[in-house]
């Protein structure tokens, strides 16, 4: 089919999201070869994010750039929010405040630290619930690690969930964690849309500086950044918004704002439009 399109004179185009280019180092010598050959065939190349698109460049070569398109949410595909006395109902939370992770459970995610960082945390808050939500092969190592740090009583692993309880989920949660980190050659976060849901219901949002994350959450405006290796710098921002609740109203609502007015899939189609119109030749 792309040989077919190709002797059309049809532009072709492809999106890469992170994952799809730094695994390529760990790719056998052949495939990676013809990866990259299929690749410097195509005419046009888009992003999710700042990080993917420099991720390109090394790829491709200087005088092939990738254009950052984004990514996005369906706002009418997601439950309406609640209140949060109901969210708590619920879900069975007793106490608060509320951190929540919505992730599959694998090690770039960072839920490891943020259990790390979490006896740092109920030094202050004693009453903190970590929510996880999410299932995946990394879950029995954060069980145990949970037990490990003394923090068992106060993680609670949920498991997979359908899309009307992500709603509950977000509802509940005062604070939006997910410190992910890039493992080379491996794994990345070449976005996280995660972030722009909780956005979406005004949660503010603690996250790891990597990869394509700062594309998806604004420091200082819809959340915090935070070295993820660092429990102690995890743990610094939580208790920041936790004992600011107006800042991280504030964080919540740009979060919300941002959300609906620059990352929806419709925003995204358009940006995508705007680049392959600028493209077309001139009309005679």
């Amino acid at each position: 089919m792309r040989r077919g399109l190709a002797a059309s004179g049809a532009r072709m185009g492809v999106l890469f999201h992170g994952m799809d280019l730094i695994q390529l180092p760990a790719m056998k010598r052949e495939k990676r070869w013809l990866y990259r050959q299929t690749l410097r065939s195509f005419s046009d190349y888009y992003t999710n994010s700042l990080f993917t698109a420099e991720c390109a460049r090394l790829e491709l070569g200087n005088d092939r750039s990738a254009t950052p398109i984004g990514c996005g949410i369906f706002p009418e595909r997601l439950p309406e929010p609640l209140d949060k006395d109901t969210a708590w109902q619920r879900l069975g939370v007793a106490g608060g405040p509320v951190l929540l992770t919505v992730a599959r459970l694998v090690p770039r995610k960072g839920v490891d630290k943020t259990i790390e960082a979490l006896p740092q945390i109920r030094a202050q808050f004693p009453g903190v619930q970590y929510l996880v939500a999410g299932d995946g092969p990394d879950r029995p190592r954060l069980e145990k690690l949970a037990e490990t740090q003394g923090c068992k009583d106060c993680v609670r692993f949920l498991g997979n969930f359908s899309d009307v309880e992500k709603g509950t989920l977000y509802s509940a949660a005062d604070v939006f964690i997910m410190p992910c980190r890039l493992i080379p050659s491996r794994s990345v976060e070449g976005f996280g849309i995660v972030f722009l849901e909780a956005g979406y219901y005004g949660v503010p949002v603690v996250a790891g500086c990597s990869g394509g994350v700062p594309d998806a959450v604004r420091a200082n405006d819809t959340g915090l950044l935070v070295a993820p290796e660092y429990p102690d710098d995890i743990g610094r921002a939580v208790l920041e918004l936790f004992h600011d609740p107006n800042r991280a109203r504030r964080m919540g609502q740009r979060g919300r704002e941002r959300a609906q007015e620059e990352l929806t899939w419709d925003h995204v189609a358009q940006r995508l439009e705007a680049r392959l119109l600028a493209g077309l030749p001139a009309r005679g």
